[in-house]
């Protein structure tokens, strides 16, 4: 079964002057890998990993970072 990006769950949202954006499932993680944290920039980016694969990733004002996210778990095939 081949996962569209179209129907990975996502939403957005800006709180505080920050762009905060996740795909997928996050939830239901079970690893947690963080690519970048920078606070003073008040940028992040997390993936979330369930048994070795993508499920899901967070970006805090790294809105172009997502594409790449939603492209893998577009290609995941069970």
């Amino acid at each position: 079964m081949r996962v569209s990006s179209s129907r990975s769950p996502s939403f957005w949202s800006d709180v505080h002057g920050v762009r905060l954006r996740s795909v997928g499932l996050p939830g239901l993680g079970d690893t947690v890998k963080v690519h970048a944290c920078d606070r003073d920039a008040r940028r992040l980016e997390v993936s979330y990993h369930r048994d070795g694969r993508l499920i899901g990733a967070l970006t805090i004002g790294r809105t172009s970072r997502l594409a790449a996210y939603r492209r893998t778990l577009a290609e995941y095939t069970p």
